[in-house]
Parts: structure tokens; C-alpha cells; sequence
């Protein structure tokens, strides 16, 4: 289950996302981040609390950050959980969704 909770101290529109990130709910994560690509002129994303991560959400990942790049809204990964990191690093793919160092 994705659980997406807005930071109202940020800034810039901080979404905290946890739970699994698994096929299981890939369609429901990608309606929830590209509604929040739509509504948002900029975006932060933290994945820290992600418990599970596998292929199907790192696809749902990758294809909103091409599309908040096509629609030329500012898209920050702030923070990836250990299995995030684990599989980007597996697939070689830790440059294409790269933190971003911002104070908290």
C-alpha cells in the first residue's frame, strides 16, 4: 500500500512517500504522482519510509520524472529508502534519479 503525506513546513511542495512499492500497487502510485505533477508547479519527493521496491515502481519512478522534465516542472528526489537505493544501485541507474541536497 503507498501512503503519500504532504510536509506543510517546506517551501517548495514536499510529498513523504511509504509503504510498498511493489507491482501490486504501481498503477496506484503512478495516478497519485503524476496528479501531483499536475497540481504542482514544483515538486519534492521523499522516499526515505519506502519498505519494498522492485521494477514495476522504479518504471512508474523514471516515467514521472520524464514527464515533470517534459512539462518543465522542477522535480527533487530529496531522500531513498535502503531498498530504493539497493535497486538503482543493482540496475545501474543511481545517475538518472539522483538526490538532491537540500537542508531539511
Amino acid at each position: 500500500m503507498v501512503v503519500i503525506h504532504k510536509r506543510d513546513d517546506a517551501d517548495v511542495p514536499t510529498f513523504e512517500i511509504s509503504g510498498e512499492l511493489t507491482l501490486d500497487c504501481a498503477d496506484t502510485l503512478r495516478d497519485q504522482l503524476m496528479a501531483l505533477l499536475a497540481d504542482n508547479a514544483s515538486l519534492r519527493l521523499n522516499l526515505m519510509d519506502v519498505l519494498d521496491f522492485d521494477s514495476s515502481a522504479l518504471q512508474v519512478l523514471l516515467h514521472v520524472q520524464r514527464e515533470a522534465v517534459c512539462k518543465g516542472v522542477p522535480l527533487q528526489w530529496i531522500g531513498f529508502s535502503l531498498a530504493i537505493s539497493q535497486v538503482l544501485q543493482l540496475l545501474n541507474l543511481s545517475d538518472e534519479l539522483a538526490l538532491t541536497d537540500v537542508a531539511a
